[in-house]
């Protein structure tokens, strides 16, 4: 993650660092409120960014917006890593295909 920090395109968040934004994403109602608080984070989905969020298995609603940001945010590409990424997806969300 640390090569991601310094660079003027990319997002870097770690949900085990930051609990904060963790706590925020797990407050989001749906993925236009999710897309909202990304956004304050620097998110512009209309340019080529990175959005880089590692321990993402942390949070219990991030693995239900995945599949919402490879559709909504075709110019956006989303990175997700984590030491347990099997936590991403609850037994109730939609696992993504394709």
């Amino acid at each position: 993650m640390n090569n991601y920090k310094n660079k003027k395109n990319v997002i870097a968040i770690n949900l085990e660092e930051q609990p904060e934004i963790r706590h925020d994403i797990d407050q989001t109602l749906n993925f236009g409120s999710f897309e909202e608080l990304i956004k304050l984070h620097g998110l512009n989905p209309k340019m080529n960014q990175i959005l880089f969020i590692d321990e993402a298995q942390e949070s219990d609603l991030l693995g239900s917006y995945v599949r919402f940001m490879k559709e909504k945010w075709p110019l956006t590409q989303c990175i997700l890593t984590g030491s347990s990424m099997t936590r991403l997806f609850k037994p109730d969300q939609r696992v993504p295909v394709g």
